[in-house]
């Protein structure tokens, strides 16, 4: 209900032919999509867009996505608290909520949302919504690297978002990673003592990281 982006994945039910119990299989490469911040024409909200287009009216269209019977088992009063908590705490739903305030001015010139693959120097202080990205207006002389993740408003092919970009694991898992911090990147690093009291660092594998979690 509450990821930012879709999931993106070969299917394999030629396992499930059988009387046991369902299995989700995939096969290949799973991917994370993400796609543009406000809707084509009538679509309806989905993922990110859920924080930035219609949020008048945000509780309907995050239940918009279920069946009637599944909706009758969710508390609209829980939703609307975790709606709040992330407005509160979590950097990237500020991060687009602010983009949402930018829609609403007038005269407003077109922009994109561009998601910083750059660290934060302090790695272990509470991210903030200008440290995890920023709105960039159109002719910005602003480079793009090859971690940023670029969000357009309009007409922008969905993007596989980065496996080892530092809101690959916040955007889809926001309840996880509640403040919108930083999942695995190439700058982890581990801190050991050697026998000497001698202080060595070393990359920390993707592997490592997820066994930490």
């Amino acid at each position: 209900m509450f990821r930012m982006t879709s999931f993106g994945a070969t299917i394999d039910n030629s396992i499930n032919t059988g009387r046991g119990p369902y299995v989700f299989r995939v096969s290949g490469q799973i991917y994370h999509w993400i796609g543009n911040f406000c809707p084509e024409g009538d679509d309806t909200p989905r993922f990110l867009q859920l924080c930035i287009y219609d949020t008048d009216h945000e509780l309907r269209n995050r239940l918009s996505h279920f069946e009637s019977h599944e909706r009758q088992a969710l508390r609209e009063s829980v939703i609307q608290g975790l709606i709040g908590f992330l407005n509160d705490n979590n950097a990237l739903v500020k991060l687009f909520r602010t983009a949402r305030d930018k829609l609403q001015e007038a005269d407003i010139p077109n922009f994109s949302i561009r998601l910083f693959g750059v660290i934060r120097a302090h790695q272990y202080e509470l991210p903030t919504a200008d440290s995890v990205g920023a709105i960039v207006y159109d002719g910005s002389p602003e480079a793009v690297t090859d971690y940023d993740v670029v969000i357009q408003r309009h007409s922008g092919e969905p993007e596989s978002v980065n496996k080892l970009h530092p809101a690959y694991m916040a955007l889809p898992f926001p309840l996880l990673f509640i403040y919108g911090e930083e999942g695995y990147h190439l700058k982890l690093a581990l801190r050991n003592l050697d026998g000497n009291g001698h202080e060595e660092r070393k990359k920390m594998s993707m592997k490592e990281n997820g066994t930490n979690r």
